[in-house]
C-alpha cells in the first residue's frame, strides 16, 4: 500500500473535504482537494480513480512533503 493511499485512509473523506475547504492556499488546496478525491475513489474501490488520484497526491508529496503536516 502506498504513502498516499494510507494518508488518504486515514480519514474518512467527508473530513478531507473539511480541512480542503479550510485552506486558504490555493496549492494547499489542490492538494487536500486531490486527497479527498481519492479518499472517495477508494471509499468506493473505483480502480481507475485510485490510480489517477494516487498518483497526483505521490507527487505532491514528493515536491511538498510538508503539506502532509497541517
Amino acid at each position: 500500500m502506498s504513502d498516499a493511499i494510507k494518508y488518504a485512509s486515514s480519514r474518512p473523506s467527508r473530513q478531507w473535504k473539511k480541512i480542503r475547504d479550510a485552506q486558504t492556499d490555493d496549492q494547499k488546496w489542490y492538494f487536500f482537494n486531490s486527497v479527498f478525491r481519492l479518499a472517495q475513489a477508494i471509499e468506493k474501490n473505483n480502480k481507475s480513480e485510485i490510480e489517477t488520484w494516487e498518483y497526483l497526491v505521490e507527487q505532491t508529496i514528493k515536491k511538498r512533503p510538508e503539506y502532509m503536516i497541517f
